[in-house]
């Protein structure tokens, strides 16, 4: 019977063990993110000037990401123009600064390509346009004309001179049988509370200790 109960206790203990461990152990690996992204500019948006783009290129096994462009909403792979090529991964930030002075006005089309180290590579394509002969008009702000401040009136008034006369003031008496007031450092010496906390974490750490050796006592009585 004891053989029994201490097999059954070992089996408990092996389950809950398998349970918490067996689960972490099967979980499949975490994959890195894999992503060519373009965020900004945004498709069919018109550009001029130096323009920000922004976005993601990671892939597992990175090699490295390149930027091309082309004339067109869908140019043909001879007409890509290689911009540039970054040896190192970008996540949400700035990607490349292209530079569209001297580009004649029309549609392009910006294209990224994240490259891994067997030559496969992740792609993204945006399609933008180039308008730099027109300049944004600005926008008028209306002006307020500022009103002059008043001018006031000098008023002078003559205050009458007070004399102070300078009081003393009695000490107070003391009356037979008062308490005198307890300091504020010895208040918080009585506060409860500061001393409760701790005298009850003890407790509760030295019932953990007793419960413990019950528990080993207990497996060592069915053992024998």
């Amino acid at each position: 019977m004891k053989r029994f109960i201490a097999a059954l206790l070992l089996s408990l203990i092996v389950l809950i063990l398998g349970g918490l461990v067996v689960p972490a152990l099967a979980a499949p690996p975490l994959k890195p993110l894999a992503e060519a992204r373009i965020d900004q500019p945004k498709p069919n948006a018109v550009v001029r000037g130096v323009v920000k783009v922004i976005g993601t290129a990671t892939v597992g096994d990175f090699q490295r990401y390149e930027i091309n462009y082309g004339a067109g909403a869908n140019p043909a792979d001879s007409s890509w123009i290689f911009v540039a090529a970054f040896n190192a991964p970008v996540v949400n930030g700035l990607l490349y600064e292209w530079n569209t002075v001297g580009l004649p006005d029309g549609i392009y089309t910006l294209r990224l390509r994240a490259r891994k180290l067997d030559g496969n590579y992740d792609e993204t394509r945006v399609t933008v346009k180039v308008d730099n002969s027109s300049t944004p008009t600005p926008t008028a702000t209306a002006t307020e004309t500022p009103v002059p401040p008043a001018t006031p009136t000098p008023f002078v008034t003559v205050a009458p001179a007070i004399t102070v006369v300078p009081t003393s003031t009695p000490a107070p008496t003391p009356t037979p049988g008062s308490l005198l007031p307890i300091p504020r450092d010895l208040l918080s010496l009585l506060d409860v509370q500061m001393w409760l906390r701790p005298f009850l974490g003890g407790i509760a750490v030295a019932g953990g200790v007793l419960l413990l050796a019950a528990l080993i006592a207990l497996i060592r009585a069915v053992l024998r």
